[in-house]
């Protein structure tokens, strides 16, 4: 069992843990992982993260975020982003310095419930450098 602000090995990676925003009846997670020259933050299935979330993030500087996307043009950020907290979310990381503006920021797990076609989707994020997932998408993050 995985515990908050749990870090360990798996593989070649140190795997972080921190809490999200979910489901409130269950401990959720994200997770930041590191191969040592490259940091992602893997964080779907969150809402806006919580504080503590945000205090831990700031010990990382990431080359790749991956946020939720799930409630696409609504401005709801409990539970799941949207568009809305996505744009957000990256502003407030490229504030704190944990992020630049023009690194790789994906968008993805979507569903019907968004309301919004992946065109659509990248009509809205695209102009604002964040790329909106697909299927089979591969992306190659270039070292710092």
């Amino acid at each position: 069992r995985v515990e908050p602000f749990d870090s360990f090995r798996m593989g070649p990676y140190i795997v972080t843990s921190l809490p999200a925003d979910h489901d409130k009846n269950e401990q959720c997670l994200i997770y930041v992982i590191s191969d040592g020259e490259r940091t992602i933050l893997y964080g779907h299935d969150s809402g806006w993260f919580p504080q503590e979330t945000w205090d831990k993030l700031a010990d990382f500087k990431f080359d790749l975020v991956i946020f939720d996307c799930t409630n696409g043009p609504s401005p709801e950020i409990r539970y799941h982003m949207g568009i809305e907290g996505v744009l957000r979310a990256k502003e407030k990381m490229v504030e704190m310095g944990l992020a630049s503006n023009d690194m790789i920021f994906i968008a993805t797990h979507f569903s019907h419930n968004g309301g919004l076609l992946h065109e659509e989707l990248e009509e809205k994020l695209k102009p604002k450098n964040v790329h909106v997932a697909y299927d089979g998408m591969r992306i190659d993050i270039p070292p710092q």
